[in-house]
């Protein structure tokens, strides 16, 4: 997947990651915890 298909979602993927990663806190891992 190449070109602006392979931008866009590049793209989306670092807002949604940001996103969480405010959401949870920046200093906690985005990895599923173990239960």
């Amino acid at each position: 997947d190449t070109g602006l298909a392979a931008e866009w979602r590049d793209q989306v993927g670092h807002e949604l990651a940001r996103g969480l990663r405010r959401h949870i806190g920046a200093d906690q891992p985005l990895e599923p915890v173990p239960a």
